[in-house]
């Protein structure tokens, strides 16, 4: 398998990461809105914040990458930071994740646990037709080869 256009990895980025923003919005925040944790639960809307934050440094590395291409010799800095803090926000979201979907276990009924697994495997299938998930995977080992130079 090539690489991916360094063009393209901004947007295919931005995808995978919608389609995965797209999970929980769209399936599992509404079915946990339905048992009383809404969205001014602090969890959710600590979760609804860093999917902001995730599209703000996804768009201030891909202006960073625009630099970079033409010869903004402090651009690589930039792109630098922006990937690390995305790096620690999504650590960040993971660990709140796990912590707080250990917290609701059992707040589903098993019909609804089993329509939303169903739901949350349809997107994960449409990113796989689309090579999403692969080329995301081979894009953040580019990366971190590339930002360890800098």
């Amino acid at each position: 398998m090539g690489t991916t256009s360094p063009d393209k990895k901004p947007a295919m980025q931005a995808r995978w990461q919608s389609a995965l923003v797209r999970k929980e919005e769209y399936h599992l925040f509404p079915v946990l809105a339905q048992h009383g944790l809404g969205p001014e639960s602090s969890p959710i809307a600590a979760l609804r914040e860093q999917h902001e934050a995730n599209h703000a440094y996804l768009r201030e590395m891909h202006a960073a990458l625009a630099r970079i291409r033409a010869g903004d010799p402090h651009a690589p800095q930039a792109f630098a930071a922006s990937a690390r803090d995305y790096v620690r926000m999504i650590r960040e979201h993971i660990r709140i994740e796990d912590h707080y979907f250990q917290e609701i276990t059992g707040v589903l009924t098993p019909e609804e646990d089993a329509t939303l697994a169903g739901k949350m495997a349809a997107v994960d299938r449409a990113c796989e037709r689309g090579g999403d998930l692969r080329r995301f995977d081979s894009l953040v080992t580019e990366y971190e080869a590339l930002t360890a130079t800098w």
